[in-house]
């Protein structure tokens, strides 16, 4: 060290505590920035998380309303098992409106769900016309074994539905 001093006063560079703070304080800069990358890499996968935690919960929730439509279709075919016309109609207008918002919800259905979504749309708003048609006239009673075969049918495009969304989630099929 003694004869590091000499060298350090002759060439200005001041005390050797000094160069030692220097070098500390060069090893605290490179520390500082290692961390700082630490932390903005933990900050994008925390982002990355909640992104993923959302999508999750989205697709959570479109399985819960999923659910839900069918069992509105379950009650449906059996008020029209049990002749059950008055009901019918405000029944199908919550399954439409269900299924509305299934189709809206994020994230996105693939375009092979949103087809299905939107026949089963269709078919449900075709059934409801006659339904209401039958109500306003008192007759003809709409066949309850034809209209019960295709709810059945929407109903099982429906647990399809939740059977992908549930795979993509990795839980059960």
């Amino acid at each position: 060290m003694e004869e590091l001093a000499p060298w350090v006063v002759e060439l200005h560079l001041g005390s050797p505590l000094g160069l030692l703070g220097l070098a500390l304080s060069a090893i605290g800069v490179f520390l500082a920035v290692r961390t700082l990358r630490k932390t903005r890499s933990a900050a994008e996968a925390a982002v990355r998380a909640v992104v993923d935690l959302r999508d999750s919960l989205g697709k959570v929730d479109r399985i819960a309303s999923c659910t839900a439509a069918l069992a509105l279709v379950s009650e449906i075919k059996r008020l029209q098992r049990s002749s059950n016309w008055d009901s019918l109609p405000d029944r199908y207008s919550d399954l439409r409106q269900s299924l509305v918002q299934i189709r809206g919800a994020k994230p996105s259905l693939s375009s092979e769900h949103q087809r299905a979504i939107q026949t089963v749309l269709a078919q449900s708003g075709i059934i409801e016309n006659q339904i209401e048609q039958h109500l306003a006239r008192r007759e003809p009673r709409p066949d309850v074994a034809r209209i019960n075969q295709v709810m059945s049918s929407q109903a099982d495009r429906i647990s399809e539905i939740i059977v992908e969304i549930r795979h993509t989630l990795g839980g059960p099929k």
